[in-house]
């Protein structure tokens, strides 16, 4: 980590936490020559060149401590003795440092001495040296900590170290966006390894591409204790830190703050598309020259800026599969989120496979500048203009049931901020708004300023509710998410909080849930894609909100709990209960707004605890006959065209 000068001085390379480079020139004013266990008691020894001293004591970050001090040639000796007990309760570790009596504290430095991780139990002291070779001592759980990594040629990463201990364990993987993957621990002795493949991580039956960013590495103690890997600090100089590229994408593992294992996925991007260079060549030259040329008869799809294959938009597509139009079918796919299948995937026999185009590429503007059909459930790009021979369909995401548009608070400032003017801008290039209701339309129309044709079809996504084989899907779902057979799935779906969007608790007591409700109940926790990820007490429940099509989850929902997302809406063409978790309906209404009274209008009940929703689950027959009769107002209001054939109908209105 340095190199050695004569004298004792050293000069070391050290990145700041600001990314700065230093090239720091020090003397060694004291250094670590021994690291002794000694049943309740840890011994460092410490050498103190130069001048002798007799007298002082020693310091754990802000932990003074007695220390012997004995003169000896060329210096001193300094013993610090740590009691293990009370070094186990610690939380955090700290840098030791010596004072002598009379002398600046000096920091302990490791110099030649060994690193040590001493077992104690199920926890471990260790005394390391930190980015700049000064010594921390820490006591925790024990860690796994990694010697080797390798990747092979089919992108396997394979990742090998030291774990003490035994029994199952698992490597997880954990997004900053809150996206979690597990992978197998293979344990022997005190050795560990784990092998994954990055571009085809299983996801609910599937194989799917890590998402772009920073995947951070930890593992969980048996007593329940998430704890984070490590790299050896003997590893770092061989550490393999080259990317490695895989169907568009490159990987690459990364030792970051020193010693932190991070997995980072990023697009493999080129060059002339990369920066602000890149993006102003293709919005002010490529794409305008695009626009010029003919249209191809070609249809672009795009659900949620690309993140997600789902919805009414994937119902337009797949309806069109089915009755064998082969005119050419784009998805727009960001971060590698998803592959769109063909039609041979979909059990439809022919041979119609879709062109799949990263978001943000060439490509990307190219197909949106000569598509004639664009479908989405959302706003385009900023940089997108319809042309006046292409027809924009938005389909939009659920039936408005919290305010949105124009009609919230910000948007009817004067000045009108920028939002106002995007919303602007996207809505004069639609030719379509779908429709779920009549009861939508004026609300849709109002709060996009949108004056074209509207067509109140009901929504493509919820046909498959109303299936004849929905109970064949079912089936197949129950499967994909490993749940028991006969077991009653419960699906929270609470929408997010402007005003608390990083709050990731559950209001709802699954634990108490468990034991009122028995066995025979499993939960489905899924969040909104706006709200911090949920934070879901170990086999209490389990966490769907990356599973690909919340469709499929109410499909199989025996009940639905909600508060104020749109998801009602679609769940009422299943004619299953819903129950409704307000605790906060007062304060959402002030905030957010709300377009429906729910205290008069909701089909079923609204519960402000969570000890009445766990009894309406216990009594969900009772509740539901109790609100059959507002059910079916409710249907007939807000849903009456939710039939199953939905999507024939707009199918036809616009490609037939």
């Amino acid at each position: 980590c340095g190199l050695a000068l004569p004298g004792g001085w050293w000069i070391r390379p050290v990145w700041t936490s600001d990314r700065a480079l230093q090239v720091a020139l020090q003397p060694t004013r004291a250094e670590l020559t021994g690291v002794r266990l000694d049943g309740d008691r840890l011994e460092l020894t410490v050498f103190l060149p130069g001048k002798e001293h007799t007298r002082g004591q020693a310091r754990l970050d802000g932990h003074r401590m007695s220390a012997e001090f004995t003169p000896v040639e060329g210096g001193t000796r300094v013993v610090v003795p740590l009691a293990v007990p009370s070094l186990l309760q610690e939380r955090d570790g700290g840098r030791l440092w010596i004072e002598p009596k009379g002398d600046p504290a000096a920091p302990v430095m490791i110099g030649q001495a060994q690193e040590s991780r001493l077992v104690v139990g199920d926890r471990e002291i260790t005394v390391l040296r930190d980015r700049r070779d000064r010594v921390s001592v820490a006591a925790h759980r024990i860690r796994p900590v990694i010697s080797s990594a390798t990747w092979d040629e089919e992108g396997t990463l394979t990742v090998e170290g030291s774990y003490p201990g035994s029994g199952p364990a698992e490597l997880t993987l954990r997004h900053r966006g809150g996206t979690v993957h597990t992978v197998p621990m293979e344990r022997a002795g005190d050795r560990f390894a784990v092998r994954l493949t990055p571009s085809a991580m299983p996801k609910f039956g599937e194989a799917v591409a890590m998402g772009g960013g920073s995947w951070s590495m930890t593992t969980r103690d048996p007593s329940g204790e998430v704890v984070p890997l490590r790299v050896d600090h003997a590893a770092l100089d061989t550490l393999d830190e080259e990317p490695r590229v895989r169907d568009g994408r490159t990987y690459r593992l990364l030792s970051t703050r020193f010693d932190v294992p991070v997995l980072i996925v990023a697009e493999d991007i080129p060059d002339d598309e990369k920066g602000a260079g890149g993006l102003y060549a293709l919005q002010r030259s490529f794409y305008p020259d695009q626009r010029r040329r003919e249209l191809n008869e070609a249809t672009v799809y795009v659900a949620y800026d690309g993140r997600q294959y789902e919805g009414n938009v994937r119902a337009i597509y797949e309806e069109r599969v089915r009755r064998g139009d082969d005119r050419e079918h784009v998805w727009i796919v960001k971060d590698g989120a998803f592959t769109p299948p063909g039609s041979a995937e979909l059990g439809f026999g022919s041979d119609i496979r879709p062109t799949v185009v990263r978001a943000g590429s060439r490509e990307h503007y190219a197909v949106l500048a000569r598509s004639r059909h664009v479908v989405t459930n959302g706003f385009l790009p900023p940089w997108f203009r319809a042309r006046d021979d292409q027809m924009v369909v938005q389909t939009w995401h659920g039936s408005p049931l919290k305010r949105l548009g124009n009609d919230l608070p910000h948007m009817s400032r004067d000045p009108k901020p920028a939002a106002w003017h995007r919303q602007a801008a996207e809505v004069r290039g639609w030719d379509l708004l779908v429709s779920q209701s009549p009861w939508a339309t004026p609300i849709l129309r109002k709060a996009f300023g949108y004056h074209g044709e509207v067509l109140e079809c009901g929504y493509p996504r919820n046909d498959v509710l109303s299936s004849p084989e929905r109970d064949e899907l079912a089936a197949r779902v129950r499967r994909r998410l490993g749940v028991a057979d006969g077991a009653r799935l419960v699906l929270y779906a609470p929408t997010f909080r402007d005003y608390d969007r990083k709050n990731s608790s559950l209001k709802l007591d699954l634990a108490r849930a468990h034991k009122a409700l028995g066995s025979g109940h499993e939960f489905l926790i899924r969040a909104h894609s706006m709200q911090a990820a949920p934070n879901i007490p170990e086999g209490l429940g389990r966490d769907v909100t990356a599973y690909p099509d919340i469709t499929d989850l109410l499909l199989v929902a025996d009940v639905l709990i909600t508060d104020y997302s749109s998801v009602m809406f679609d769940f009422a063409a299943t004619g299953r209960p819903m129950l409704f978790f307000t605790y906060d309906l007062q304060r959402y209404s002030t905030k957010r707004g709300l377009y429906l009274d729910l205290a008069a209008e909701a089909p079923g009940p609204l519960l402000t605890n969570g000890a009445d929703v766990i009894e309406a689950l216990r009594t969900i027959d009772t509740v539901a006959a109790a609100h059959a009769e507002r059910y079916d107002r409710f249907r007939h209001t807000y849903t009456p065209r939710d039939d199953g054939k939905a999507t024939p109908r707009l199918v036809d209105h616009i490609f037939t």
